[in-house]
Order: structure tokens, then C-alpha cells, then sequence
């Protein structure tokens, strides 16, 4: 005979909400928001599944601005971990401001994209990222080595490195 386990606390939410109708939320916490500032060029990185953060800031930055110079870099292990590139390279096709680049730390022959890091892929890119706003979704630790190298090597502005780790780091 199974046992049915009955979360007592989803099971209290779930008859509040039945009964009273509604739900209350209370967001945003964090800094993973698009700011208003649609001239800045922005940068994006993901790291693994950090990716759904950093498609809707794009998302939502190429329907606020689709001229808006973005470059979104996207790092995984091996390429099957970038499971939505080909999205990501027809978006690049309508918006001629966006660039994307794919960054993988395990090539298979035949790879067509960056091997490495993401971070190492921005550094060699930008000689400067003082005039970026840049975003970062991924691993915590990811976020603490992207503001200590961008800013101290590449003159980023720490006020404008946007991502929810940073409330945290």
C-alpha cells in the first residue's frame, strides 16, 4: 500500500487561496531587473541555466529598443547544454544590434562557437567595459570573479553590473 505524504504547509496555502481568491506577492528582491536605461550597451552572461534570466532581460530589451546594441554570451560545459542557441541566433538575424556568443568549456569537433569561459570570452572582447551595462545570471561564485575582473581590469562600473548575487556577494 503507498503511503500518500501530505505537505501540511502547501496544503494550508492551497486552502487559503481557494478560499480567499487571491494571492498576494511581494517582488521584486534582488537586482535581477532591466534597468531604464535603453543607450548604454549591455552585455548579458549566462552560465548553465542562468540562461532563462538572461533571455528575458533580452527579451524584454529588444522590445523596448530592438536596435539596442546587446551582446549576450552564453556558457555551458558542452554545446548541449546551450539548448535554445538556435532562438538566440534567429533573434540575432532581426536584430542587427545583437551579437551572440555561444561559449562552451568542452568543444566537440565541429564546435563553431568560443571554447572556454564566458568571462574569459568578454575579456578578450572588450578592452573596456566602462560604458556597458552588464547582467549576470549564473553561479554565485561566477558573479564575484565577473565584477572583481571587469572592474578591476576593465574599468566596468561597479553600479552598473546588475544581477541577484550581488545582493548577496
Amino acid at each position: 500500500m503507498a503511503l500518500l505524504k501530505i505537505n501540511l504547509y502547501a496544503k494550508a496555502v492551497m486552502d487559503r487561496i481557494l478560499k480567499d481568491h487571491q494571492i498576494v506577492v511581494d517582488i521584486p528582491h534582488g537586482e535581477a531587473w532591466l534597468r531604464d536605461d535603453e543607450e548604454r550597451p549591455m552585455i548579458l552572461i549566462a552560465g548553465g541555466t542562468g540562461f532563462s534570466y538572461a533571455r528575458s532581460i533580452l527579451l524584454t530589451a529588444l522590445a523596448r529598443n530592438p536596435n539596442r546594441d546587446i551582446t549576450i554570451y552564453w556558457g555551458g560545459r558542452e554545446e548541449q547544454h546551450l539548448y535554445d542557441l538556435c532562438e538566440l541566433e534567429a533573434l540575432s538575424l532581426k536584430h542587427p544590434g545583437l551579437q551572440v556568443v555561444p561559449v562552451v568549456e568542452q568543444p566537440e569537433a565541429g564546435w563553431r562557437g568560443r571554447t572556454g569561459t564566458v568571462l574569459t570570452a568578454v575579456l578578450q572582447d572588450h578592452g573596456t567595459l566602462a560604458e556597458h551595462d552588464i547582467y549576470i545570471a549564473g553561479r554565485f561564485e561566477m558573479a564575484k570573479i565577473a565584477r572583481d575582473l571587469f572592474c578591476s581590469e576593465r574599468n566596468a562600473r561597479e553600479d552598473r553590473l546588475f544581477g541577484d548575487a550581488f545582493a548577496f556577494i
